[in-house]
């Protein structure tokens, strides 16, 4: 499992890699819902998906190359918000396959 570092920003663009692979996020928040869209090695892997607490955000054939996907997870199991991407109550993590 690997923990991507997020700011406590409303919209936002990172990058990270994870088992050889390049991932681009695009992170923004509506109405006070978060939503992402997801590059990986320069391919649109997701558009625009409403981030929900535990749920995997990379289709299952992504998923599948790049040998995992990633969840956010809060303490509270409430919908992500960016003020809570501080590593405690929100974080953003990639588990790999069988994790």
């Amino acid at each position: 499992m690997y923990e991507v570092r997020i700011r406590q920003t409303a919209n936002q663009n990172f990058n990270t890699q994870i088992n050889k692979h390049g991932f681009s996020f695009n992170l923004r928040s509506f109405r006070g819902l978060m939503y992402v869209t997801v590059d990986v090695d320069g391919v649109n892997a997701v558009t625009g998906f409403r981030v929900v607490h535990n749920a995997e955000i990379l289709p299952a054939s992504v998923a599948r190359t790049v040998g995992g996907n990633f969840r956010f997870i809060c303490q509270d199991s409430e919908y992500p918000s960016f003020d809570k991407l501080d590593g405690v109550a929100c974080r953003l993590l990639f588990y790999e396959k069988g994790e």
